[in-house]
This record gives structure tokens, C-alpha cells and sequence, in this order.
């Protein structure tokens, strides 16, 4: 036997182990980075509806790379992902675990839109003043909510097939 007689067994056995060990990829899965300042993180699943986001490299040297800096789960609808992301401050060394709560989209071209939300109970002081009820303060932000986010670098997108290590 010659080693080119092997290696059609050869192959067809790593193809077979290669085909044993790999998923296909969620949406959120894979590398992204910030277009603004360059920070990358990735997003890997930890089980089919629960994925970890790790900041690779950040320009804040502060922030240490491979530090966790949230936790998402899916939720019913298809490329949505509810999300706890700790904030700057707190992945500081020595500061206080914040995090803000958002619902993570990912869009047709490969990016994701972050739209933040709050729970709890909130009180308006001036309800308390009678007549400065009746003058509000709104903040107006007209600018788009899906321009700003981090842009799929690898792998490219669509996702396919990703192998398990």
C-alpha cells in the first residue's frame, strides 16, 4: 500500500470527524469590530440560546483583552438577542458591576444595532409641583438607530459552518 492509495480514506475519515464537530453558526456569532475606534469583540455561543461577548482589543487600555464584557440570550424572534453589557467604568479594576440592558439585532448586512431599555420604577419629582407638571423637558434625538454598531469581520457573512475545538 502506497500513501496515495491512503488518502481517499484518509480524507473521507477527517471529513467525517470534521462534519461530527461542527454547528452551524448563529447570527451573532463571530468577530466584530467598531468602526468608530477600532474595538473588536466576539461573541461565542455558550449552549444553543446563551453566548458570551469578550472584547478582544479595545483602545481603552484600561480594559484588559479577553475580559467578558456581557451576556446575551436568544429570544424568540429570529436574529434578536436580549443582552447584559457591563459598562466602560465598571470593567475598570476595582470599580462596581454595572450594566446596561439592550436588545441586540442583527441586520441583512452583516451588523448589529444595540437599542438599549429600562426596567424598574421611576418617579417624576415634578408631579409633585402643581403647576410644574405642565412643563416638560423632552430629549429629541432624531438621528437613525441602525447606523451606529460593530460590523461582522470574520467570519463573513453569512455564517456557515464552524468547527468545534
Amino acid at each position: 500500500m502506497t500513501l496515495r492509495s491512503l488518502l481517499p480514506a484518509i480524507f473521507a475519515l477527517s471529513l467525517a470527524a470534521t462534519s461530527a464537530t461542527a454547528h452551524a453558526l448563529d447570527p451573532i456569532e463571530g468577530i466584530w469590530q467598531w468602526p468608530d475606534d477600532g474595538a473588536l469583540m466576539e461573541i461565542k455561543s455558550l449552549s444553543e440560546t446563551a453566548f458570551t461577548i469578550v472584547l478582544l482589543d479595545s483602545p481603552d487600555l484600561s480594559i484588559k483583552p479577553g475580559t467578558e464584557i456581557g451576556r446575551a440570550v436568544s429570544t424568540p424572534r429570529k436574529g434578536s438577542y436580549d443582552a447584559s453589557i457591563s459598562t466602560r467604568d465598571a470593567l475598570r479594576p476595582g470599580a462596581k458591576l454595572k450594566s446596561e440592558h439592550c436588545v441586540i439585532s442583527v441586520t441583512d448586512h452583516g451588523t448589529l444595532v444595540f437599542k438599549p431599555y429600562r426596567t424598574g420604577l421611576r418617579v417624576n419629582i415634578l408631579r409633585l409641583f402643581p403647576y410644574f407638571r405642565r412643563i416638560r423637558p423632552y430629549y429629541e434625538d432624531s438621528r437613525p438607530d441602525d447606523i451606529d454598531g460593530p460590523r461582522r469581520i470574520s467570519p463573513e457573512y453569512p455564517a456557515t459552518i464552524h468547527p468545534v475545538l
